[in-house]
């Protein structure tokens, strides 16, 4: 017979980047055929894939350079906000498919909730149809906002 387990030590990791895209004709999040990379601004040798969730949110463990931990492990919460450095990072989205237009944009990272390029309006297309959304309150973010 054994007693209740005991929880030692708990440790968080906070996903720097979340970006979904959204077809307005389907009604539906968007992945299959999309190629999201994520480098910082001028380094583009450092580039990543950022792989889509069982949600259709790409997402990054981890952003490409030198990795600071205090910016990865946490609770996720206000304070541990308060302690973000964000800089610079480019995302380029190419659908392999030619469903959808490819585009650049820039945005500050690490980033809390889903980041919309300025030229987006919430809920509308981007390219072909996709788009960026979440019930994030609105904030800046580098060159982005975040969906409302």
């Amino acid at each position: 017979m054994s007693g209740p387990d005991t929880v030692l030590e708990r440790l968080a990791r906070v996903t720097p980047l979340g970006v979904r895209f959204w077809d307005e004709a389907t009604h539906a999040a968007i992945a299959e055929g999309l190629m999201v990379s994520v480098y910082p601004s001028g380094e583009p040798l450092r580039r990543t894939s950022a792989r889509p969730n069982s949600i259709n949110t790409f997402v990054l463990p981890q952003l490409p350079g030198p990795r600071i931990v205090e910016e990865e492990f946490g609770e996720g919460d206000d304070e541990f906000w308060k302690q973000v450095h964000p800089r610079p990072f480019v995302i380029e989205v190419i659908d392999q498919r030619g469903s959808y237009q490819p585009f650049v944009m820039t945005v500050s990272l690490p980033f809390r909730g889903h980041a919309v390029p300025p030229f987006v309006a919430t809920g509308s297309a981007v390219g072909g149809g996709a788009t960026l959304s979440d019930s994030q309150p609105s904030d800046s973010c580098g060159d982005c906002r975040r969906a409302r």
